[in-house]
């Protein structure tokens, strides 16, 4: 059997499949609304032009320049004056502080009393208990013991200012809004809202005002815990109760009837502020305190 003959013509793949038309480089002008479009060589109407409804490149471009200036960029304002030591002094007006009250709505303060987690920490926990998900928490250290939580989401900015204290890296830490009159200064640590477990509290007594009463008995009531408000659990109570830590707390409370039965109820604190044995404040322990180091 013979082989089969190879022709040495060659012959160009895009003239065998498109033998009728004739190769061209489009091109394409833009313009302010009309695109015009190069056709074959071979049409009788070489341009086709089309008319676009949406912006052109160039008033895109004019678009995000104009964002990009308003958010942005910077401009000279006033002119300084020099300082007696000689460097340039700069006065800042207050309506400067009025305007960046509106730029720092979505801060929140939170200072810790006593010592402080390190600031990797103190990310890592607030933003897997309340940024999981998302957007995420940015902190920010602006003095000893003492941040700027960015909180973004309104909603764990809510949950967040609804109590004044929290417990961050078993650190007492307390919460406030942004405000331009907010002190650094650390005052004395003389109350907290903690949680509070009461125990052989007789099931009928499981609603708000029985609850109420019970909590008054320790502090000033803040709360129902989920679980108690849901009334999942009938052999411990939970409540949170802001409490005053310059005195003693009980242990144990009585609750009477009016048909003359009584009942006693245990009463337990699973998580206090933590507090020096040594100068009996709070906020640090005996091991760290820095009143006796002073000693």
């Amino acid at each position: 059997m013979n082989p089969p003959q190879i022709s040495n013509r060659i012959i160009p793949f895009k003239a065998r499949l498109f033998p009728a038309v004739k190769a061209y480089v489009p091109s394409v002008v833009v313009g302010d609304s009309v695109i015009a479009v190069e056709g074959p060589a071979s049409s009788s109407n070489s341009t086709v032009a089309v008319n676009l409804s949406s912006p052109s490149l160039a008033q895109q471009e004019r678009n995000w320049a104009s964002l990009l200036k308003d958010s942005s960029q910077l401009e000279e304002v006033g002119e300084p004056s020099q300082h007696v030591t000689g460097v340039p002094f700069v006065l800042i007006p207050d309506e400067n502080i009025e305007s960046a009250k509106e730029e720092f709505k979505d801060f929140i303060f939170a200072r810790f009393h006593g010592d402080s987690p390190v600031m990797g920490r103190i990310i890592g926990v607030v933003n897997a208990i309340w940024a999981r998900t998302g957007p995420r928490i940015f902190v920010h250290n602006i003095g000893p013991g003492i941040y700027l939580l960015k909180v973004s989401n309104p909603r764990t900015r809510e949950i967040l200012l609804s109590r004044s204290m929290w417990n961050i890296a078993g650190f007492p830490t307390f919460v406030a809004p942004w405000s331009p009159e907010f002190s650094l200064e650390v005052p004395p640590l003389t109350s907290a809202v903690v949680p509070v477990e009461f125990r052989q509290v007789p099931y009928l007594l499981f609603n708000k005002q029985s609850l109420s009463r019970l909590a008054t008995a320790i502090g000033k009531p803040v709360k129902l815990a989920p679980e108690t408000e849901r009334k999942e659990n009938f052999e411990v109570t939970k409540v949170y109760v802001r409490i005053d830590l310059q005195k003693e707390l009980p242990s144990k409370i009585v609750s009477g009837f009016s048909n003359g039965r009584e009942v006693l109820i245990s009463v337990s604190y699973p998580w206090m502020p933590v507090k020096c044995c040594e100068c009996g404040h709070y906020g640090h322990e005996g091991n760290r305190c820095h009143i006796k180091s002073l000693q």
